[in-house]
């Protein structure tokens, strides 16, 4: 991946006036020599879910697609203009595997660098943890090839996509442990 380029360094012609001298400032920033036009790249928003049943088991899907097809992920995906990333959750669940969740809680963020096309697109992922009121998966075609629910021992960090799933998972775990402690009615 880090052959690469960046969308900055892609990013060639001002989208304002269209000349090519749209000089790279630092490694966020092009300005336009003609018209003086600024483009920040910040980071594009993702979303994904980690999703528990009542045995404390995580939902899991087998990546159908590039970037790391074959790999374990949580649901979710890329948040669409102008729309929330609580409301991105709810919509690219239902979308990649037809669940609709309830008890969302924002669990944390990270910064992902994500392979499109060639293209190294630098992302932020929010993660949330969530339930649902039953698991009848329906896998949208062509993205997810699979799914699974699996308990912690099970999961190899290197069978999981991205480095910002696994910082989630990790979260989730500890979070996790951490309540179960606490809760004077579990063992």
């Amino acid at each position: 991946m880090s052959t690469a380029p960046t969308v900055m360094d892609a990013f060639t012609h001002c989208p304002r006036c269209g000349v090519s001298d749209f000089k790279l400032q630092g490694n966020n920033l092009r300005i336009c020599s003609n018209c003086d036009y600024h483009h920040h790249f910040n980071p594009v928003c993702a979303v994904g879910a980690i999703i528990s049943d009542d045995r404390n088991r995580i939902l899991l899907i087998e990546r159908g697609k590039e970037p790391a097809k074959g790999k374990l992920g949580v649901p979710g995906g890329f948040t669409d203009v102008w729309e929330s990333v609580e409301d991105a959750l709810h919509r690219e669940v239902e979308e990649e595997i037809g669940l609709k969740l309830h008890s969302i809680r924002y669990l944390t963020s990270h910064a992902n660098a994500y392979l499109y096309r060639g293209v190294i697109i630098p992302t932020i992922d929010f993660f949330f943890s969530a339930k649902t009121n039953n698991f009848n998966v329906v896998l949208e075609e062509g993205e997810i090839t699979n799914w699974r629910l699996m308990e912690q021992h099970q999961i190899h960090p290197d069978d999981i996509a991205f480095e910002s799933m696994r910082v989630a998972i990790k979260i989730y775990w500890q979070h996790n442990r951490s309540s179960q402690a606490s809760d004077p009615n579990l063992p």
